[in-house]
C-alpha cells in the first residue's frame, strides 16, 4: 500500500517543488483555479477526481507521476487548504474559502486556452479580443487569411499568446485539425466559441436545396463538428466552457429566414444536448443568441432605410447593438462566474424577445 504523507512540512522543505495532488469530493472550478496558481509559481500538480482510497488507483496515480516528473515531493488526499497554499507559495486564497467574496476575480480567464470560429470579423473579432483581454490564450479560426491573421495580432498586442488557424468550421478535418494545432502550439484547451456563420435571406419559394443545406452546413454542422472535436478533450481533462452563437432568429421568425432561422433553432437544441450529456464531466454548454448588431455584415440591412426603421422600432431600446455590448456574456459564459450555468441561452436583444 502506498503510503500517503503531510503535504506542507515535505513539500516546505524540497528545493524543487512538486505537489501529487490527489482530489476526491472537491468542485472541480476550485481545484482548478487553484492548480493554475500552483503553475503560475513554478509547481506541478495532478488532479484526480477518482476514490483514492483504492490502494490500485493510487499506486497509478503515483506511477502516472514519476513517470511525468521522475520525482514526488509531497501527496495530498484532498484539497490543500487556503492556509497550506498561502504557507507554501506565498499565493492568497483567503477568498477562496468564501467563494462569494471573488468579486471580479470570477470573471478572469488568466491561465485558460480558448478557440474562437468565425474570428476574423464582426462579433467573431470582438469575442475573441474580449477573451483576450480577459486574460485568455486565443487561437482564432477563419476562411480568410488575411482578416484572422489581423485579429491573431492584435491579441498578441494585448500581450497575450495567439495563433491564426484558416479552417472551414463545416469540414471535419479542419475542425478536428484546428483543435489539434491548438493542443500542440498552446498545449491546452479550455473554452471553446462556436461562432463560424452565414446567412441567404430569400422567401422559401426563391430559396434553393442547395442554399438551404449550405446554411445548415456552415451553422448547424460545422458546431456539431467542432463541438465534438473539443468536447473529447475537455471531457476527458473534466472540464471545460463551450458557447455556441445562435441569434434570437433560433426563437423568433422572419420572412426570408427559412435557413438562418431553422439552423439557429437547431443550434440551441444541440446545445441543450450537450449540455446534459457532458455536464457530470464538468463541462458547461451554453448558447449566447444576440439581435442586430452594427457590424460589417450587417452593414446593407442598416442602410436599408425600411429594414434599419423596422428592426430599431421592434426593439425596445429602440437602437441596435454595439459589437463591444457582446463582450461581457461571452467572458461571462467563458469564465468560472457561470459554473453552474449549463444548458441556457443568452439572450443580448436590447429586449426583442420580452414583446
Amino acid at each position: 500500500m502506498t503510503r500517503m504523507s503531510s503535504p506542507v512540512s515535505a513539500t516546505v522543505r524540497a528545493s524543487r517543488k512538486q505537489l501529487v495532488w490527489f482530489v476526491f469530493g472537491s468542485p472541480i472550478n476550485y481545484t482548478r483555479r487553484e492548480a493554475e496558481a500552483f503553475k503560475a509559481s513554478g509547481v506541478e500538480s495532478l488532479l484526480s477526481r477518482a476514490d483514492v482510497s483504492d490502494d490500485d488507483v493510487r499506486r497509478r496515480m503515483v506511477a502516472e507521476a514519476m513517470s511525468k516528473w521522475g520525482r514526488i515531493d509531497a501527496v495530498a488526499t484532498a484539497s490543500p487548504s487556503a492556509a497550506t497554499i498561502q504557507q507554501l507559495h506565498g499565493v492568497d486564497f483567503a477568498h477562496d474559502a468564501r467563494p462569494e467574496l471573488l468579486g471580479t476575480r470570477l470573471f478572469s480567464l488568466e491561465g485558460r486556452v480558448a478557440v474562437v470560429t468565425g474570428a476574423g470579423r464582426g462579433l467573431g473579432r470582438t469575442m475573441a479580443l474580449a477573451l483576450a483581454a480577459a486574460g485568455a490564450d486565443v487561437v482564432v479560426a477563419s476562411r480568410t487569411a488575411t482578416e484572422v491573421e489581423a485579429v491573431r495580432d492584435e491579441i498578441r498586442a494585448l500581450g497575450r499568446r495567439s495563433e491564426a488557424v484558416i479552417a472551414d468550421a463545416a469540414r471535419e478535418d479542419d475542425c478536428e485539425r484546428l483543435i489539434e494545432h491548438t493542443m500542440t502550439q498552446l498545449g491546452a484547451l479550455d473554452i471553446l466559441v462556436n461562432n463560424a456563420g452565414i446567412n441567404v435571406r430569400k422567401p422559401v419559394l426563391e430559396l434553393s436545396l442547395e442554399e438551404f443545406q449550405s446554411v445548415m452546413a456552415t451553422n448547424l454542422e460545422g458546431y456539431f463538428l467542432c463541438a465534438r472535436a473539443a468536447g473529447k478533450r475537455m471531457v476527458g481533462q473534466g472540464s471545460g466552457k463551450m458557447i455556441n452563437v445562435s441569434s434570437i432568429m433560433g426563437r423568433v421568425a422572419l420572412p426570408g429566414q427559412a435557413a438562418y432561422a431553422s439552423s439557429k433553432g437547431a443550434v440551441e437544441q444541440l446545445t441543450k444536448v450537450l449540455a446534459l450529456e457532458w455536464a457530470e464531466a464538468g463541462v458547461q454548454v451554453n448558447a449566447l443568441a444576440p439581435t442586430y448588431f452594427e457590424t460589417e455584415l450587417t452593414r446593407p440591412l442598416f442602410e436599408d432605410a425600411a429594414r434599419h426603421q423596422f428592426i430599431t422600432e421592434r426593439t425596445p431600446m429602440r437602437r441596435w447593438g454595439q459589437p463591444h455590448e457582446l463582450a461581457g456574456a461571452v467572458i461571462f459564459l467563458a469564465s468560472s462566474a457561470s459554473d453552474y450555468v449549463t444548458g441556457h441561452t443568452l439572450v443580448i436583444d436590447g429586449g426583442w424577445t420580452a414583446w
